[in-house]
C-alpha cells in the first residue's frame, strides 16, 4: 500500500507540470492589441450593411477581404464633424504608406434625400477616391443605424436643407471582420493610426 503513494505523487506532479506548460504556451502566443477609444470585448462580427454604393452596386463588408475598415455615418453637407473625420481617415491612410491599401473608409449617409450617388461620389473624391459611399432606402438606412447604435434627427424640415443631427462615432473593424473599437471625436488621429497599424500587423 505504501509503495503506491510515490506513483500518485509523480502523476500529480506530471499533471501540474503539463497544466503549467499549457499556461506558459498560451502566454507566449500573440497578444491582442490594446486599442484606444471604446474597444468591444470580446470583438464580435461587425453588423452587415445591406446598402448600395455610389456605382449602384450592392455592398458587402466581406468583399473588402482582409482590410481593416473605418465606418462613419454622416452626410455631404455636414459643416464640421464629417469633413474632419474624413480628413483624419485620409491622414491615417497616408501615414500607413503601402499598408494604406488595406484600410477602407466607408461613409453611410444620414441624409439620403440630398446625398445622391453623384453627390456622395463627388464629396468623397475630395478626400480620397478610394473612400466608399453608401446609401439605400429609408428602411435599409434605419436598420444600418440601429445595428451600429447611431441616432439621427432633422430638427427643422421647413427649409430646403437642414443640418442633420447625428452620432459622430467612428467604428473600426479588424481584418477578420470583427467590430474592434469605436472612437468619439476626442480621440486623436494618431491613436486611430496606432490601432489600425496594430490590427493590420496582427492580421497579416
Amino acid at each position: 500500500m505504501l509503495e503506491s503513494y510515490p506513483m500518485v505523487n509523480r502523476s500529480c506532479t506530471l499533471v501540474m507540470a503539463t497544466a503549467a506548460f499549457a499556461v506558459l504556451c498560451a502566454a507566449c502566443g500573440p497578444a491582442a492589441p490594446r486599442l484606444h477609444g471604446n474597444p468591444y470585448l470580446p470583438p464580435a462580427i461587425a453588423p452587415s450593411l445591406a446598402l448600395t454604393d455610389t456605382a449602384g452596386q450592392p455592398f458587402q463588408l466581406a468583399a473588402l477581404g482582409d482590410s481593416a475598415v473605418l465606418i462613419y455615418f454622416g452626410y455631404t453637407q455636414c459643416p464640421d464633424e464629417c469633413p474632419l473625420t474624413l480628413a483624419n481617415a485620409r491622414w491615417v491612410i497616408e501615414e500607413l504608406a503601402e499598408s494604406g491599401s488595406r484600410l477602407a473608409m466607408v461613409l453611410v449617409t444620414v441624409d439620403p434625400a440630398n446625398d445622391s450617388p453623384q453627390a456622395l461620389r463627388a464629396y468623397l473624391d475630395r478626400f480620397n477616391p478610394r473612400f466608399i459611399g453608401l446609401s439605400g432606402s429609408e428602411d435599409q438606412l434605419t436598420q444600418a443605424r440601429l445595428a451600429y447604435g447611431v441616432l439621427t434627427a432633422t430638427p427643422d424640415s421647413s427649409h430646403e436643407h437642414s443640418d442633420v443631427i447625428h452620432g459622430t462615432r467612428l467604428y473600426l473593424i479588424d481584418p477578420q471582420g470583427r467590430l474592434a473599437t469605436s472612437y468619439d471625436m476626442s480621440v486623436p488621429k494618431e491613436d486611430i493610426l496606432d490601432d489600425v497599424r496594430a490590427l493590420l500587423e496582427a492580421g497579416s
